[in-house]
Parts: C-alpha cells; structure tokens; sequence
C-alpha cells in the first residue's frame, strides 16, 4: 500500500505493516495508527502507544525538564520510545546504552523507526539480567536508568530480584535517578506487582510510585553528593 494511503487508511483503522515472530516474540506487529507508527506484541503495546504516553506521564511528574542527562541506560528498546520522550525534554545531547534482548525487535525498530536519528545511542543485545553486558559498556554510572524490560506482557522474575536492584543503585551517578516500570493490570499481576514494590521499597526506602494506566513506575533518586 502507498506509504500516503496507509497514513490516511490509519486514521479509521489499524493498518498493519509488518509482522514477525522471533525466539523470544511469538508475535510482533509495526502498524500505523492515527498517522503514528506502532510496535506491538500480542498482547502489549512495545513502543509508540500507550507506553509512550505512560513514560510522558512518568518523566512529566519527575520533572526530568529540569535534570542534566548526559549518560543514560534503557533497559528494554523496543523501538526506541523512551529515547524520543528523554530527547524531547533534555536541554543537551544525551548518549544512550540500550539494552534489547530480541534481535529481531532491533531489525524492526531500525527498519520502520530510524533509530540512526540518536546519534548518541548504543545498542547492545542482550539479556538484560546480564549486568555485565551493560556494565562494560561505554560508561559504569548513568544520569538516568530507565527498566522496561517484557516478554510480551510479562516482566521476568530475573530483573526483579534484590542483587539485580542492587546493581541498578550501583549504576546511578551523583543525583541521578532510576524509573522501573511494570504492568498491574490484573489481580494477580498487581499482586506481584505488590511483592516486587516491598522489594524495591527495602532496595530503595525513598522510591516514589505513579500509578499510571494499569502501570505502576517506581522512581528512586539517588544523592547527589557520594556518601
């Protein structure tokens, strides 16, 4: 279908643009609403939809306007949502070290979302839960950290457990600040989602929760002088 077309077609109904399957995905989906491009799951929205209106919110009430953001770590690219919300609201250049365990996710977001116009960015694929990748990369303390890592709607127990937290605190610079992000949009999940904010709260006694959608995004600030 012409590129206008579709752009118009997108406006009445979900116009699908491509479709694949991956060994971590059974399903993922690009397709235009409302004159935007989308990356879904089966049942998640990945980058560009309700997920990029929910970190809007996030980084809206944290005032992340007013933060100095040179180094930043993404945990979860999808296809690069959370890049444009940081950009958009930072007053200089930011170099990013994002972390996306599905190749294919990678292929689709370069192909359909123009990852080239980060210049600052850096991908490595791989397992989030492998602090080690992240840890060698380009910088060992971030401005900001940002978790958003699914399996479609499932956060992994792997990046919820106290050692991997731990690790997260360790990688903040002076002042910086972390977002965590994760689903309760059911009883059940908003019953893990409860453990996992004990957790956390142990983690970080200061954390902030915004409840956003079925979301909940955990906040944790750290000092901005070393102790």
């Amino acid at each position: 279908m012409d590129r206008m077309v579709r752009r118009a077609s997108s406006y009445f109904s979900r116009q699908l643009v491509e479709s694949r399957r991956s060994t971590v995905n059974p399903l993922l989906e690009v397709a235009e609403v409302n004159g935007r491009m989308l990356l879904d799951s089966a049942h998640a929205n990945y980058s560009f939809g309700s997920l990029h209106r929910l970190f809007e919110q996030a980084f809206d009430r944290a005032d992340l306007r007013r933060r100095r953001i040179r180094h930043a770590l993404l945990l979860g690219l999808g296809a690069g949502s959370v890049l444009t919300i940081v950009e958009e609201r930072s007053q200089e250049p930011v170099r990013w070290t994002a972390v996306e365990i599905d190749p294919v996710v990678i292929e689709l977001a370069r192909k359909h979302f123009d990852l080239g116009r980060h210049p600052g960015l850096e991908v490595v694929c791989a397992d989030a839960s492998d602090t080690s990748r992240w840890k060698r990369a380009r910088f060992h303390r971030y401005d900001l950290i940002v978790v958003d890592v699914f399996v479609d709607d499932v956060s992994p127990a792997s990046i919820e457990a106290p050692p991997f937290l731990g690790e997260l605190g360790a990688s903040l610079a002076p002042g910086g600040i972390l977002f965590f992000n994760r689903l309760a949009h059911t009883a059940d999940e908003a019953a893990r989602t409860d453990a996992f904010a004990q957790r956390f709260k142990r983690q970080f006694p200061d954390a902030r929760v915004f409840e956003i959608q079925n979301n909940r995004v955990f906040v944790h600030e750290a000092p901005a002088t070393e102790e």
